[in-house]
């Protein structure tokens, strides 16, 4: 989900987004079965994550960018890409609250 607003100076945008549960392996060494190392829990919950950008125009040519991903901090899961294979592992722990701030200079 999305939604933004633009005015004169500003523009802010913000997306939520749901990372689904996610099942594991029985022989998942922290999730899966006690006699592999496991708790037996064999899920990860599911979590909405909040990503925030806002932009700041001095004027035509300068403005100052900020963005923050995982704004809340949220633990969550989601599937990454395997040693550069076409297999996807979709327990893969995800970034927590990252921000980027950057200036724009246009000539």
């Amino acid at each position: 989900m999305n939604s933004s607003y633009t005015g004169e100076k500003w523009t802010f945008g913000v997306t939520l987004r749901y990372y689904s549960d996610v099942s594991t392996d029985k022989n998942n060494y922290k999730y899966g079965l006690s006699e592999k190392g496991g708790d037996e829990s064999y899920s990860f919950d599911g979590a909405f994550v909040a990503y925030l950008n806002a932009i700041y125009k001095f004027s035509k040519s300068l403005s100052a960018d900020l963005g923050i991903d995982n704004l809340f901090d949220t633990k969550h899961y989601g599937g990454v890409p395997f040693d550069g294979s076409p297999v996807v592992a979709s327990r893969s722990p995800q970034p927590l609250r990252t921000f980027y701030l950057g200036l724009r200079y246009s000539f």
